[in-house]
């Protein structure tokens, strides 16, 4: 690598990877906090006197802002320097940590998510951004990648490692590093990330609203969204809020060790991701990979539900792989979209991808208390059937996503 130059002022390479890794960091920052209900499910049920379906609620609310704010986050780059955008973000996600550790009330933890969030939407984006401005352009797939694999590594900590963390030093403790890490960040982000002046287009609104439109009317468009939508819920799901509870109650292990357990879905997902694009590359196409490893994801998450001792880390491993074939229909959009909309066709389709979270963390945890019929000391007793019953959306999203593949989504060649 050779030293950038921005705005006439030469950047050296070491700087601009300091400034990357501020950057990751805040995104794996961001998915421990996005897998963190799973982690503390059993605990939080039971001090706060919470339902499963409140727990739906608590774990969705985070992806109702998360979701809505992925094209708004991404025009907030266009406006603001990356400075000021990162650090505003990593204070807001301290704030919405420090809102749900108060445990006050139910507003309250749900007022904590949604503000935590709306703050992580721009964490992705933000680490696009800075590898695009602070490093040559033939740097920046590798950049890229290098993003995907800081946000499963982040998801990863939040799982075992936050789980012996609140096993050590309990749940509010172990909140309130959180937020000081958080804090750190949004003070390293102010102080180290340069300043660049942004030349704000006054018409760049009624160019998106244009945009935006050309995007919707892209049927392709849409059916990506729906595989991507379809293929990535099952992580949300067990990789999110339900996983661990499930796996503590049908294999009679701790939440460290089933957390432990849950973190091969998000190492899977960082290692196969590459992979999956490397077989659509030698195949010439995109819709053949997506169809066959959905239908894998679809019967290993019917063997990893049903039989969950049976070849455990092995299904773990074929369900997060599964689920990172939604990196290709980032691909498809590329292709199928005018270059003037493709940024915009991008956003919609990365809302499509957490949009999961937003429709089946509630859904699971209704389904839980529709089925419960027993309680012990005040809060209800759920079993691994009522886990089992409600996780069948689970390979219906697989199996759905390999149909919308097959039928609708025209195949493209990658290369």
């Amino acid at each position: 690598m050779e030293n950038f130059v921005l705005e006439n002022k030469t950047i050296n390479v070491s700087y601009s990877l300091f400034i990357y890794m501020i950057a990751g960091i805040f995104l794996g920052y961001e998915m421990a906090l996005q897998v963190l209900p799973g982690v503390i499910a059993t605990q939080l049920t039971t001090t706060a006197n919470i339902s499963m379906s409140v727990m739906g609620w608590i774990a969705g609310v985070y992806f109702v802002s998360y979701t809505f704010m992925q094209i708004p986050g991404g025009i907030a780059f266009d406006f603001f320097s990356a400075r000021r955008v990162l650090t505003i973000a990593a204070l807001l996600c301290s704030l919405g940590v420090f809102l749900f550790a108060q445990q006050w009330s139910l507003l309250f933890l749900l007022a904590g998510r949604f503000l935590t969030g709306f703050a992580s939407a721009f964490a992705f984006t933000g680490v696009l951004v800075v590898a695009n401005q602070f490093f040559e352009k033939q740097w920046y797939p590798y950049l890229v990648g290098g993003a995907q694999f800081l946000g499963a590594f982040g998801a990863w900590a939040g799982e075992a490692p936050l789980s012996m963390t609140v096993e050590h030093l309990g749940l509010l403790q172990t909140e309130y590093l959180l937020i000081y890490f958080g804090l750190g960040l949004s003070l390293m982000s102010w102080i180290f990330i340069p300043e660049i002046e942004k030349k704000v287009d006054g018409n760049q609104i009624e160019r998106f609203k244009s945009e935006f439109k050309a995007t919707c009317k892209n049927r392709q468009t849409l059916f990506n969204g729906m595989y991507a939508f379809l293929c990535w819920s099952p992580i949300i799901i067990l990789g999110g809020a339900w996983g661990v509870p499930f796996l503590e109650k049908a294999l009679s292990i701790s939440t460290t060790e089933a957390a432990t357990l849950i973190g091969f879905i998000w190492l899977s997902t960082s290692i196969s991701s590459p992979i999956v694009g490397l077989i659509a590359n030698q195949v010439r196409s995109c819709t053949l990979p997506m169809v066959i490893i959905a239908f894998i994801g679809c019967v290993a998450s019917i063997s990893l539900i049903m039989y969950p001792a049976f070849l455990t880390v092995p299904m773990l491993v074929m369900v997060g792989s599964a689920a990172s074939t939604q990196l290709l229909t980032f691909v498809l959009v590329k292709i199928n979209n005018d270059p003037a909309v493709v940024a915009t066709a991008l956003g919609l389709n990365n809302m499509a991808v957490v949009a999961g979270g937003v429709v089946f963390h509630p859904l699971i945890g209704s389904l839980m208390d529709m089925q419960v019929s027993q309680v012990s000391q005040g809060q209800p007793v759920y079993a691994v059937e009522h886990f089992q019953h409600a996780f069948t959306i689970v390979p219906i999203c697989f199996l759905l996503s390999a149909l919308v593949a097959w039928f609708l989504i025209a195949d493209k060649d990658p290369c």
